[in-house]
């Protein structure tokens, strides 16, 4: 079982400890050890979880060559076929 839930995301914000929560995601099944030493760079100030309306938020990632960060195509709707079948499956997922 994974701790990389919603759940376990609040249960680390209630000790005022996102930021452990979120290298332990983002060096494990995040998969983004990139991600996690380049916010180590600078004092981070976390807060949340917090619920947003995706609609406020701009992708910067996808297989689109305009974006940010280019992935390719079949590892990008791999990623999200496995979302999908996760959320479908019940997972709780952290946002």
């Amino acid at each position: 079982m994974s701790i990389f839930t919603l759940k376990s995301a609040i249960e680390f914000a209630s000790k005022n400890d996102i930021e452990t929560w979120v290298h332990l995601f983002l060096n494990d099944e995040g998969d983004n050890e990139g991600l996690s030493n380049g916010l180590k760079l600078k004092t981070r100030y976390w807060i949340g979880p917090v619920e947003i309306e995706t609609r406020f938020l701009d992708r910067v990632v996808g297989p689109e060559l305009n974006m940010e960060y280019v992935e390719d195509e079949a590892w990008w709707n791999h990623n999200i076929n496995e979302i999908c079948t996760r959320l479908a499956n019940g997972w709780d997922m952290p946002h």
